[in-house]
């Protein structure tokens, strides 16, 4: 039997968020949208450095922000 939960989780795409937008993000951001485990466009990282958002946005299409909040509000899965 197929719970509505089932298919929401089957069909609806996952919201990732990230508090960082270093390295180490980068890295699993980039190797999640290569694989076709995620779309640029379901993915959203904060840091607090300008820098790094830019760099992340330019270089994986992703959406930054420059809260933790709003990475929250936004994510169906932290890491």
């Amino acid at each position: 039997m197929t719970t509505m939960d089932d298919r929401d989780r089957d069909h609806a795409p996952r919201r990732w968020g990230f508090i960082g937008a270093g390295k180490m993000a980068t890295a699993l951001i980039q190797g999640m949208i290569r694989s076709g485990a995620a779309r640029p466009d379901s993915i959203v990282a904060s840091d607090p450095i300008e820098a790094a958002r830019t760099a992340l946005a330019e270089g994986a299409g992703v959406q930054v922000v420059g809260t933790n909040i709003e990475v929250l509000q936004r994510s169906d899965v932290l890491v």
